[in-house]
């Protein structure tokens, strides 16, 4: 009997799904229609909505998995089985283009995410190490405290319509900082600058080359890189290597991230439903009960509310990457949700997780937050860490390894509101696509109080 390749045995499939029958073998990925009546018009679409765009057209198409004509060709992938299976696949190449992370302006080295190959392996290393080095020198409870003494000094405020945003912001970012990077925030004098660049989708200009240059110099200036370098990263590691993926691990993903997720954490928490939110609170009493006499690790997996607070929160709003772009380094094919569709060598793919987290087929309320409705499947299609939720982070693979330290500081971000007595009187809606609330509407979230016990 001759051998069967897997193309034949793919070829004479025919998969079954209740809500779609039948799909007979495998297809080109569709196109979708062109919007604006030009690639060109799509493009500045792009460029307005940037990561909703291609959420937009998944509504406006009902396709998951399709191509669409901007600056040049992209086949989009917002299904959650085509995202699981690719993730778990080494045929990607990393095709890093200009964003909101500016990736290609980090111009002493590229980072883990653009690169490929040995080097890709070398700096993913120097990331799991940047992780790794914040656990064993502060870990999780010494974070918590930290979290603790910001709440207590930015907290009681009272007034009419205060802003309340920032105050969050600098609460996120302050402890962040220092847990990674042992360095207080008020010594970073250009980030609020350099946040600004990174949201230009124009090539920088000089004066923001001098923004990213003087962003790495007080980068280079912490104790994590001029300190340590030879503890954490190794004997003779490349200085400008490990700064290069320290900044963007750090100030890149992990700050935008975790100012993301504060922020989205209060309206969601007021809005709860009393029984939800009286869970949420009983579970953060235990961490302020001195008759307690569980560690603290014990007590966050045991605080199994918050956790599902926390997965729904970031299935709903999305991670800090709301989707990365690849190209294939070979022909496959590709299962999905709906069937089998052909990827060829070359093309440039886009694995949407902010989409595939809020798919129909997959989640019975996609653009809804709950803590009941789409439990059932949430770890399985969860995809806010640039892969699987179960995936491990390896040197090879590109899952981040961040995401055990950013479940656990979102967590206590979580406790510590729990805490608060908190009166908004401003807007609190998140729109249908668009989960982060202070990206979907220009009113500031502001406060008549907001009264944290201590």
């Amino acid at each position: 009997m001759s051998v069967i390749t897997l193309m034949q045995i793919i070829s004479i499939l025919f998969v079954f799904h209740s809500s779609k029958g039948l799909v007979s073998r495998y297809t080109d990925v569709q196109e979708v229609p062109l919007v604006g009546g030009s690639p060109a018009e799509n493009f500045a679409r792009f460029r307005k909505r940037f990561r909703f765009f291609y959420s937009d057209f998944a509504q406006e198409t009902n396709f998951t998995v399709y191509k669409v004509q901007l600056d040049k060709e992209k086949v989009v992938l917002a299904d959650p089985v085509a995202m699981s299976w690719l993730w778990n696949n080494q045929r990607l190449i990393s095709k890093a283009e200009p964003g909101p992370f500016k990736l290609n302006s980090l111009r002493f080295v590229p980072t883990s995410l653009a690169s490929n190959g040995e080097m890709h392996e070398r700096l993913r290393r120097n990331y799991q190490k940047i992780y790794r080095h914040a656990y064993e020198k502060y870990g999780l409870e010494w974070a918590f405290n930290d979290l603790k003494q910001k709440f207590d000094a930015s907290f009681p405020v009272k007034g009419v319509k205060v802003p309340v945003e920032r105050i969050l912001d600098d609460i996120a970012i302050s402890s962040f900082a220092h847990f990674m990077l042992g360095k207080d925030w008020t010594e970073f004098k250009v980030y609020d600058q350099y946040a600004k660049v990174l949201s230009l989708y124009n090539p920088p200009t000089d004066q923001d080359d001098a923004i990213i240059n003087k962003m790495f110099e007080e980068m280079s200036d912490t104790p994590l890189i001029k300190d340590e370098l030879n503890s954490v990263f190794g004997p003779g590691k490349c200085k400008k290597e490990a700064t290069s993926e320290a900044l963007f691990s750090v100030m890149c993903v992990g700050v935008p991230g975790l100012r993301k997720a504060m922020n989205s954490i209060v309206p969601l928490l007021v809005k709860l439903k009393p029984k939800d939110r009286n869970h949420i609170i009983e579970e953060a009493n235990t961490f302020f009960d001195a008759t307690n006499s569980k560690s603290f690790d014990e007590k966050l997996k045991n605080a199994k509310t918050i956790e599902k607070f926390v997965l729904e929160m970031l299935r709903y709003v999305g991670g800090a990457l709301g989707y990365v772009t690849y190209e294939a380094n070979q022909d496959f094919i590709i299962n999905s949700y709906n069937g089998y569709y052909s990827i060829y060598k070359g093309q440039t793919l886009i694995l949407h997780h902010f989409a595939a987290q809020r798919n129909p087929d997959t989640f019975r309320f996609p653009g809804e937050f709950t803590l009941t409705g789409n439990k059932e499947y949430l770890k399985e299609n969860f995809f806010a860490f640039t892969g699987p939720y179960n995936m491990k982070a390896t040197y090879s693979n590109r899952k981040c390894p961040g995401q055990d330290v950013a479940m656990n500081l979102v967590k206590m971000y979580v406790i510590h509101l729990a805490r608060c007595d908190i009166d908004p009187d401003s807007d609190l809606s998140f729109n249908q696509l668009n989960g982060y609330r202070t990206e979907s509407t220009d009113v500031p979230l502001t406060v008549k109080s907001f009264v944290c016990k201590k």
